[in-house]
């Protein structure tokens, strides 16, 4: 059972953070490239609302395995400390990539998308500081997902 939960947590993440890769190194890249006029624009929305549903249901999926998981291993008497240490790390780099994706999700993209829609001809600087800060909330998110990978291999030699 614990193995199938294992792999179940596993794929969940890898969807997540898998998604995340395609869309920084693929998807945007061609999207920058291409000569896809307007309708670039709601290709990209259509494809961020759809997979903003898939990344909560993951993160549903993570909430509930991770902590079955976690329980499952922990009250042995040969648990080493370094265990805990690098479970306590994931967790907490977890929980922020975890608001980092609500508050893209629900606030800094919608805003953005707004913003890119009703904008004029030439943005207004607190409107290109806005979608450059909403570039930078999506490298981090990256960052912090490559890096909770790393911890999960991590935890999983300790």
């Amino acid at each position: 059972m614990m193995i199938l939960l294992a792999w179940i947590h596993l794929l969940a993440a890898m969807v997540w953070i898998g998604g995340m890769v395609f869309l920084s190194v693929v998807l945007m890249p061609v999207f920058r490239r291409g000569t896809f006029g307007a309708d670039r624009r709601i290709l990209f929305q259509t494809l961020g609302r759809r997979f903003r549903i898939v990344v909560w249901i993951m993160v549903g999926i993570l909430i509930v395995s991770g902590p079955l998981l976690v329980s499952s291993r922990t009250g042995t008497l040969e648990e080493p400390d370094a265990w805990r240490t690098v479970l306590h790390m994931k967790l907490w780099v977890v929980a922020g990539l975890i608001l980092l994706t609500a508050a893209h999700d629900f606030w800094l993209g919608p805003l953005v998308g707004r913003l890119r829609r009703e904008a004029s001809e030439i943005p207004s600087p607190a409107d290109l500081l806005l979608i450059r800060v909403s570039t930078v909330v999506v490298r981090l998110g990256l960052l912090l997902g490559v890096i909770v990978l790393f911890l999960a291999v991590a935890l999983s030699r300790t």
